[in-house]
């Protein structure tokens, strides 16, 4: 994706990964090993790490080198993404051989990265744009709570269907595999097994919500030492723009960050960096309000775009179905949007009508039309029960000619209105 500002400058994304971000910083941040020598160069807390080339060592290399850092260890891939091939809490010799095994021959890579596990009771996910604290939320493996009555195979099944309906959760089902399966049988039960009431069971020792795991929106109590941390983190990689930095958290019995016996925090330490993050784990939380990430990003990018903090602007939204399909069908090489309108549509009403009734192609387009000469934007679409006129306008007198042809097509009374307080697309949408 491409956007450029309206003096020229250009910024292009892949994913989420800027053009503000270079090659050299992505492949630091991509090869794990790499990260670790950076950070440890820049004075952040890391964990020990050493790089694995499969062709050269053998598994009893490997765990000679587990047994020099000392047990607990984790094993994953060098450059893998999304929790892929990460085992951690990997307490013995015969463990370390059955995941090297698995992930070299079944899973087929080449290179690991063997490191230290460090201990911690909470592990976070901070985005970091810029110098700025984007958002942060905590991140929880996979895991069920038993309700005395079904299985653990019926609660993985439950909260799977649960987890279909939020827009970034749906795409980390949580799935039967060998870590799932041996976190199953470590507590001591078998999937058709009934946990008590209340009983929680991890699933997996690694907290990636593509892997099933839960999010929690912790933006705004962030400790002031975890932030600070997290943008020292992205410095150390010199041409990295922004970043998804992992952090490791550890608390005392009291529930502060840990500290030394000199009273310096020690509790902090970091993961790793993903150059590319997933900005939806922040956008759309298990818990908690999901942050406005792309704001952030913009704003740090055009510094010049700030919103103006005009009511309603933080709902207004362009819809990029239409834009989108004409550039990737090769009908367009370049779509330029109509500039937000200067009113930010304050007047947001909808509408309930009791019918059935469909429009024809001509009154649609008619509607459209009206909509786009009023400049209304909004939605009238089938729902259940009748169907619904959502209406966002810089007035009332120019939502009013269309709330009177659509209750006259309709054949229904106008019902009283209420506010619409959702996210309004640019533009008039019909689907009746």
């Amino acid at each position: 994706m491409r956007i450029e500002s309206a003096d020229g400058r250009v910024v292009h994304f892949s994913s989420a990964k800027p053009s503000l971000t270079r090659a050299s910083a992505l492949r630091i941040a991509r090869e794990k090993h790499l990260t670790s020598a950076a950070l440890a160069e820049g004075g952040v807390p890391a964990p020990e790490s050493h790089f694995i080339r499969a062709s050269s060592a053998d598994v009893s290399d490997v765990v000679e080198v587990a047994d020099r850092i000392g047990y607990p260890v984790v094993i994953k891939p060098s450059d893998g993404g999304g929790g892929m091939g990460v085992f951690t809490g990997i307490q013995s010799a015969d463990e370390l051989c059955e995941y090297y095994s698995y992930l070299t021959e079944k899973l087929g890579f080449s290179t690991l990265v063997l490191e230290s596990h460090i201990v911690g009771s909470e592990e976070l996910r901070v985005l970091v744009v810029g110098d700025v604290i984007a958002a942060a939320c905590a991140r929880i493996p996979a895991n069920v709570v038993g309700d005395g009555i079904l299985s653990i195979r019926e609660l993985i099944d439950a909260k799977n269907l649960a987890r279909s309906a939020n827009p970034f959760l749906s795409n980390g089902p949580i799935k039967l595999d060998v870590e799932l399966l041996a976190f199953v049988s470590r507590a001591g039960y078998e999937l058709d097994s009934v946990l008590r009431q209340g009983e929680r069971l991890q699933l997996r020792g690694k907290v990636n919500a593509d892997s099933g795991g839960d999010t929690v929106d912790v933006t705004s109590s962030l400790p002031d030492e975890v932030a600070r941390v997290s943008v020292a983190a992205v410095r150390c990689i010199p041409g990295l723009f922004a970043a998804g930095v992992d952090i490791l958290l550890a608390r005392d019995d009291e529930g502060n960050i840990s500290r030394d016996d000199e009273g310096n925090i020690c509790g902090v330490t970091v993961l790793e960096l993903n150059a590319n993050p997933q900005i939806a784990v922040n956008m759309y939380p298990s818990e908690g309000a999901g942050q406005d990430v792309p704001k952030v990003w913009i704003d740090q990018i055009f510094p010049e775009s700030v919103r103006a903090g005009a009511p309603g602007e933080e709902t207004l939204t362009f819809s990029l179905d239409a834009p989108l399909e004409a550039l990737e069908t090769g009908v367009a090489d370049a779509v330029t949007l109509r500039p937000v309108p200067s009113s930010r549509l304050p007047h947001r009403t909808e509408y309930w009508f009791s019918s059935s009734d469909t429009l024809s192609a001509r009154r649609r387009r008619f509607l459209i039309g009206l909509a786009l000469e009023n400049g209304v934007s909004g939605e009238l679409e089938a729902c259940s029960g009748g169907v619904r006129l959502r209406i966002a306008g810089p007035n009332e007198s120019g939502c009013r000619p269309i709330v009177r042809r659509v209750a006259k097509w309709l054949s229904a009374d106008l019902t009283e209105p209420k506010p619409w307080r959702g996210v309004v697309r640019l533009g008039f949408r019909v689907d009746i």
